[in-house]
């Protein structure tokens, strides 16, 4: 148990971590274990699906180059995909960098650019203090803080029958509307180098997660990504046969993501699996990006995999930005995770229990997937799926995917 840690994920502070691991020696006496990679990334995805996805191709390039030319902070409040197009909100006028990316954007789609209330900074200030307040325990009758889309205001999200729930004054504007309870959720024989969306238990039985994106860093490093509620430092995982995959080595709690110490290089590198539970079906991984609201993704979790008897794709990046929630973990322990990104799926089911850690991407036309993030949990009984992006990976770990 680690209940003053998870306790102490609340405080939503910055952890620090110290120098990188060993790398691990992986290639040694390493066979090419047989593959049977989809030449087409978007078997088995529903026609109308594969058309959103593929619709989205142009705009959502046009959005990577503006969430990395534009300014950090200041007016800035969203960016996201809609439709053929890109909307970007910002609060006051922009400044001569985000004009000039936005003229470039608009060489690749269409961009509208909308006032909002409030900047991003402005918000994400006032939902921290807003947590601080609200967020006290299982019995505080709320359960998130979450930054509306359209930069108007927060929403805490509290249980159906809370009434005591009441927000201190933040300087925006604060609404209340009922969620579910957030559930941290919890391919089967792999071997190295191993992959993403395989399975991965935890040897101290605490329950079954979803290998994510095997990763590495300029240093030769080498781990599986997967969400930190499936595990803590020095737990032991292995794949469903039964295997070692490795020891969990660092994580970041406050962002529910892990990494494992792991075997991911050699032939046959850098893929995820996108079949069913018992099958070799993968598509090379790419790279990653970040995660823009209203692109639509697909994801690859061991249970989904199982039940749909492929990946699941159609998951449609949400508007608004999950703040903080909290629930209760594998340990017993009440929890928070942050900064989490929200997806749903019309099909009605976003993920399963056993999908946590798993891997969330977009498909590319050349049958390549670039990552978004690792599933969390839901707080609807899977209805929307919550995702931890890369792109808070990336920063948190210096760590990249493997590739072929």
């Amino acid at each position: 148990m680690f209940t003053s840690k998870r306790l102490m994920a609340c405080a939503l502070s910055v952890a620090t971590f110290g120098a990188l691991l060993t790398a691990v020696d992986a290639t040694a006496g390493i066979e090419e274990k047989p593959t049977t990679p989809h030449a087409d990334a978007f078997r088995g995805v529903p026609a109308e699906v594969v058309a959103m996805m593929k619709a989205q191709l142009e705009p959502s390039r046009a959005a990577q180059l503006l969430k990395n030319a534009l300014p950090a902070g200041g007016g800035f409040t969203n960016l996201l995909v809609d439709g053929d197009s890109v909307v970007l909100r910002w609060r006051g006028e922009l400044p001569d960098q985000a004009r000039s990316a936005v003229e470039q954007a608009r060489k690749i789609a269409p961009v509208r650019v909308e006032s909002a209330r409030y900047s991003y900074a402005e918000l994400e200030k006032a939902a921290d203090d807003l947590a601080d307040a609200v967020l006290t325990g299982p019995e505080s009758g709320a359960r998130s803080v979450t930054i509306l889309g359209d930069g108007s205001g927060l929403r805490v999200g509290t249980t159906t029958n809370a009434k005591n729930v009441s927000a201190p004054d933040v300087g925006v504007p604060v609404e209340f509307a009922p969620t579910g309870k957030f559930e941290f959720h919890t391919r089967n024989n792999d071997s190295a180098p191993w992959w993403g969306g395989g399975a991965l238990n935890n040897a101290n039985g605490r329950g079954g997660c979803t290998a994510g994106f095997p990763v590495t860093d300029g240093g030769g490093g080498q781990w599986m990504l997967t969400a930190a509620h499936c595990g803590t430092p020095p737990d032991t995982f292995r794949d469903g046969a039964g295997e070692n995959v490795g020891q969990a080595t660092r994580e970041v709690w406050q962002h529910d993501i892990l990494l494992v110490a792991a075997g991911v290089r050699g032939p046959s590198q850098g893929y995820l699996f996108t079949g069913g539970r018992d099958d070799h079906g993968a598509v090379r991984i790419g790279g990653w990006a970040h995660a823009i609201p209203g692109e639509v993704y697909c994801q690859s979790g061991i249970t989904t995999a199982g039940a749909i008897g492929s990946q699941l794709c159609g998951l449609v990046v949400q508007p608004d930005f999950t703040r903080r929630v909290c629930g209760i973990d594998s340990d017993g322990d009440y929890t928070c995770a942050s900064d989490l990104v929200a997806a749903a799926t019309p099909s009605g089911t976003s993920s399963r229990p056993g999908d946590s850690g798993g891997p969330v991407y977009g498909l590319s036309t050349d049958n390549r997937a670039f990552a978004r993030g690792t599933v969390t949990g839901t707080p609807d009984g899977g209805r929307t799926m919550f995702f931890q992006d890369f792109a808070t990976v990336y920063n948190d770990f210096g760590v990249w995917p493997v590739t072929p």
